[in-house]
């Protein structure tokens, strides 16, 4: 079923990538396919896609990606409250117990205090 896109010429999805319409579907404002819903989904699918052989007996032997990532636009929150709840709802979406936002220190970031403690700036 998967391999459908390489080999059925008469589908509609033949040598389409699976996110290839992905900016179209975010901006068509259908419940559920926000830019939002579009990053929890892509989060949910990385544990899958990057360590795939995780769910196998056996070592893991391969990280690599197994599927393709769709390329979105960066999302900029104009309502830092409202993006601090959907943060929240998407940890406890994926198991967390308690959830917290708090500042970040530049100094607490490696590899930002390299770049400061060699007078880079950022």
């Amino acid at each position: 079923m998967f391999g459908r896109k390489l080999y059925d010429e008469k589908s509609d999805f033949y040598k389409k990538g699976m996110y290839d319409n992905s900016s179209k579907v975010i901006s068509s404002g259908k419940e559920g396919y926000s830019h939002l819903d579009f990053a929890r989904m892509m989060g949910s699918w990385s544990v899958y896609d990057y360590f795939h052989d995780a769910f196998s007996w056996s070592n893991l032997t391969d990280a690599n990606s197994v599927m393709e990532k769709p390329a979105l636009e960066k999302f900029l929150a104009k309502d830092t409250k409202k993006m601090s709840e959907e943060i929240k709802k998407t940890a406890r979406y994926y198991g967390a117990y308690q959830v917290g936002i708090t500042h970040i220190d530049d100094n607490w970031i490696y590899y930002l205090r390299l770049r400061i403690l060699r007078g880079l700036k950022q």
